[in-house]
């Protein structure tokens, strides 16, 4: 997929997987199982989100724009140099290997865009065990609300979204 779409961050920056060592703080529940819903956190409560279910990629950007430095000075980081934002696809890799993450039939939103060729973004996801598991990338609309994909966080070092 790298090779025949352009992927960007949420920053606008190209995205390529990072494969530096670096600090991130990532939301380390479980997925969830069918049937189960994924748990509501003090941090989806301060997004101002009602569930991690049936959100569209808009409704989560909008949140992360308008909570997110908020959220950061009050884990004492400083928005400057730290920023909230869905996990990203080589983070999820990283963390959900060791996790067990990607073996039930649901997507994680990840952060980043694909590009079209016709200009539009799909938001990125990816996870789900009948598409590849860990290793599952897809784009699924800016507007699509599903149970079949929900919202994972982590905090990440903006110096990963610039552009070299």
């Amino acid at each position: 997929m790298f090779m025949i779409h352009p992927f960007i961050s949420s920053g606008g920056s190209r995205y390529l997987p990072n494969l530096a060592a670096e600090d991130f703080l990532a939301e380390d529940f479980p997925d969830p199982r069918p049937g189960q819903e994924p748990p509501v956190t003090p941090l989806l409560e301060a997004l101002g989100l009602p569930r991690r279910t049936q959100l569209s990629r808009l409704a989560i950007e909008q949140a992360l724009s308008s909570q997110g430095v908020t959220i950061i000075e009050k884990l004492g980081l400083s928005p400057t140099n730290f920023r909230l934002v869905c996990i990203p696809p080589d983070l999820h890799l990283r963390v959900g290997e060791r996790q067990g993450w990607g073996q039930q039939p649901i997507w994680t939103h990840f952060d980043g865009y694909m590009l079209q060729r016709d200009g539009h973004r799909m938001a990125l996801a990816g996870g789900d065990v009948r598409f590849g598991g860990i290793f599952d990338l897809v784009g699924v609309g800016m507007s699509y609300e599903s149970e079949r994909v929900f919202a994972r966080f982590a905090v990440v070092q903006r110096k990963r979204m610039a552009a070299w």
